[in-house]
């Protein structure tokens, strides 16, 4: 999972986006809990943690 995730990361990052990354849905809650404005969420729905890829949509 993790290149896929590098993978995706550095195409977003060529195209001059920034790009937010985590490895579980705990990590992913507490950045979208931030507060920062985010336009794409890319997310599996089978994710280690608290927190399934669903929720995390939410």
């Amino acid at each position: 999972m993790e290149d896929v995730r590098r993978f995706i990361q550095k195409r977003f990052e060529r195209l001059g986006l920034r790009v937010e990354t985590a490895v579980n849905g705990d990590q992913a809650d507490r950045i979208l809990d931030g507060g920062g404005k985010y336009d794409l969420l890319i997310t599996d729905i089978v994710m280690p943690g608290r927190y399934d890829g669903s929720e995390i949509a939410a």
